[in-house]
């Protein structure tokens, strides 16, 4: 997995459109895709804002890259729990909205 598409995962999973997170991070949309598609290598810099935006440690955008390049099967599942999980809690958010969730810390003990 290439770190360009690691990020993709991570900004999709947060339902934010392409265009917006480029002109959030101050870089253009083409040079975005250009990194998506594995077309360009990001800078240090971008990747550094891009994991502020994404509010995530810079280290966790490189552990993709671990994964694909056989460094052992501990990064891979690392990796794809994370990925796991950025999808359900995004469906957790449209069920949220869907209907009242109960809070547990609501329930009787």
């Amino acid at each position: 997995m290439e770190l360009g598409k690691t990020i993709k995962i991570f900004r999709t999973g947060l339902e934010v459109k392409q265009s917006d997170f480029a002109r959030k991070i101050g870089v253009s949309s083409n040079y975005l895709y250009m990194v998506e598609s594995g077309k360009r290598e990001p800078s240090l810099a971008f990747v550094k804002k891009a994991a502020q935006f994404l509010d995530v440690p810079v280290g966790l955008l490189f552990l993709g890259e671990d994964a694909s390049d056989n460094y052992g099967t501990d990064a891979h599942k690392i990796y794809e729990n994370i990925k796991s999980l950025i999808f359900k809690i995004n469906e957790l958010k449209h069920k949220s909205h869907e209907q009242p969730s109960p809070s547990l810390f609501n329930e009787a003990v």
